[in-house]
């Protein structure tokens, strides 16, 4: 169908059976349909080339079950699909990971029971998530193939999955509405009504839209209210600020053990995590909204001389102070390289991130697939050192150098510092 104009563009034929699922590869290239299976056994998956206006048949992902959902990775190279294998004696849900290049299965995940009704890929495309007939909802993790963790408060089959764009959150439908707190397991919010069936998170991650009884879409607010700061936990000496004197405390500290203030993240020890967590806070304060961290070789260099000038001539502390040279060590790479753009995929703005062995004067350029600059941004000239926080990192606004928005699709970014030169592929999904 033509979005524009509500007219049919094309239409595909090929599946023996009803059609059960549909998915578009995240750069529109590929379709996914899955069908019904019959008594035969004839009829599952399959990938269709939507090069141009004109579809054909790609692949066909062999099996002897129902498709119930399909679901892309965001680079698009894995289609996952939920599958029911049904047959005498048996009625078992899996997951299975299909190449998209090559049409191959690389993995199946076993566990549910009954139809997997949803697949979902995490934005990052490292975990999975399924809900299905069994009323569970499962995570998986897509490199090895291993259930991360499996939720089983539904009452009902769990018809829907779908993780926020920023991925923090899943939720899952059954008859009522749930977000989970991925990292936690936590629920955060249950739905009091029923009905709800299938979930869409809009693009800021904000509204969530689901459909409930008598026809109606409901949409729901997840912003919450303003509420009293927490006391900052990397605020050692409780004065409000985390600053230098808080992580002079904790390097002078370094290496007690049991309750103390010091231990910021709670392990029982004061160690080199608690003068990482002091750095990454430095700056925030208890009455506003923490800043981004900037830790770098410069600010620990800065840090490290403005502990000497509090003239700090205790044992404990030169001990301490030594630790924090010791961290600026840990803080410079020891090779120049370009890492990995976030988010990904992305609309419209990313952050692109690199480290620098070398000082040098750097330049990001994008290109499109064809090898078509889009733009190019002079960095300037940069010291030793990480550049990783939304800080420090690159940004690209997803615009070309007239100040157009580009379109959707794969883009290369090359990142020239120095001698030095690397090649990252980004998508963006609109």
């Amino acid at each position: 169908w033509d979005v524009a104009t509500g007219t049919r563009k094309i239409t595909i034929s090929g599946h023996l059976l009803g059609i059960r699922c549909l998915s578009f590869s995240p750069d529109g290239a590929v379709l996914a349909s899955g069908s019904s299976n019959g008594p035969l056994r004839i009829d599952t998956a399959r990938l269709w080339d939507v090069a141009t206006d004109t579809l054909k048949l790609k692949s066909t992902l062999e099996g002897d079950y129902w498709v119930s959902s399909l679901s892309f990775s965001p680079d698009g190279t894995i289609l996952a699909s939920g599958i029911w294998e049904t047959g005498v004696g048996i009625s078992e849900g899996k997951v299975r990971l299909w190449d998209v290049a090559t049409g191959t299965l690389k993995s199946e995940l076993p566990g549910h029971v009954g139809d997997v009704h949803s697949v979902s890929f995490s934005p990052d495309g490292l975990t999975l998530a399924s809900g299905g007939q069994d009323e569970t909802v499962r995570l998986w993790d897509v490199a090895t193939g291993t259930v991360k963790a499996t939720f089983t408060e539904h009452t009902t089959a769990v018809y829907s999955v779908l993780f926020s764009p920023d991925g923090t959150t899943l939720a899952s439908v059954d008859e009522r509405v749930r977000l989970w707190d991925v990292a936690t397991g936590a629920v955060k919010f249950t739905s009091t009504f029923t009905g709800a069936g299938r979930v869409l998170f809009k693009p800021d991650g904000l509204t969530l839209a689901s459909y409930g009884e008598g026809g109606t879409v409901l949409l729901w607010d997840f912003r919450l209210a303003p509420s009293e700061p927490p006391r900052l936990a990397a605020d050692v000496n409780d004065d409000g600020v985390v600053n230098i004197q808080d992580l002079v405390a904790v390097a002078a500290a370094f290496g007690e053990t049991g309750e103390t203030p010091a231990d910021v993240n709670g392990d029982g020890q004061v160690n080199i995590q608690d003068l990482v967590a002091v750095a990454a806070s430095f700056g925030e304060v208890a009455a506003g909204a923490p800043s981004a961290a900037n830790l770098s070789t410069e600010t620990v260099q800065h840090w490290l001389s403005a502990a000497k000038q509090l003239n700090l001539t205790d044992t404990t502390s030169q001990r301490g102070i030594r630790l924090l040279e010791q961290l600026l060590l840990m803080l410079t790479p020891k090779e120049t390289a370009l890492l990995a753009n976030y988010p990904n995929p992305f609309n419209p703005e990313t952050w692109i991130p690199y480290q620098l062995a070398n000082p040098a004067d750097v330049t990001l350029r994008i290109y499109t697939i064809d090898g078509s600059l889009v733009r190019m941004l002079s960095l300037g000239h940069k010291g030793i050192g990480m550049y990783q926080s939304r800080s420090r990192a690159a940004y690209w606004d997803g615009k070309n150098e007239i100040g157009e928005p580009v379109a959707s699709g794969v883009y290369f970014y090359t990142l020239t510092a120095g001698d030095f030169t690397a090649t990252r592929k980004m998508l963006i999904r609109k």
